[in-house]
């Protein structure tokens, strides 16, 4: 484990975590977009998809900004957020309520994101990169638009997911 002596080395682990978590996100979202029946979730899928591998491209161009070699730090949330959607790909849950868990693990994944996102947004600032804070906040505000766009496709599949009980 790479020792920590300042805030802008904690800004580089945080950066690497986020690295992975986005790698992690993404090899997981090409497999998720296929799942939903429905073409409004799958859109979402996608969506979220194409934002991992944005925010994927971003860190990089960030690690080149602060000198460092963009090598992944394993996320050990994202990866048990994985480890939940293999498990509901894997079982034989009606699609509603299969639908209505992945959201809810999105859900969570994005507010993993927002965190870490916002908190190293608000170490660029404090360590004065301007130009870093900016990539950081790009990625931070997809995240929470992404949010709403579960929460929205939430209350469409959690009526769908009511009617089975």
């Amino acid at each position: 484990m790479q020792k920590i002596h300042n805030l802008h080395d904690l800004l580089i682990q945080e950066l690497r975590t986020l690295l992975s978590a986005e790698q992690q996100w993404a090899a997981v979202l090409a497999r998720m977009i296929e799942i939903p029946d429905e073409a409004p979730l799958k859109e979402v899928f996608r969506d979220l998809f194409n934002d991992a591998s944005e925010h994927s491209l971003r860190l990089s161009r960030i690690a080149t900004l602060l000198e460092f070699v963009p090598r992944p730090k394993k996320c050990r949330m994202m990866e048990t957020l994985v480890a939940e959607v293999n498990d509901i790909v894997s079982s034989s849950l009606a699609r509603p309520v299969r639908d209505a868990e992945l959201i809810c693990i999105c859900r969570k994944a994005t507010h993993l994101a927002i965190a870490s996102y916002g908190s190293t947004r608000a170490f660029a600032e404090l360590l004065d990169y301007g130009d870093v804070a900016e990539l950081i906040e790009a990625s931070e505000e997809d995240e929470v638009s992404a949010e709403d766009a579960l929460a929205l496709a939430a209350s469409r599949v959690d009526v769908e997911a009511e009617a089975l009980a």
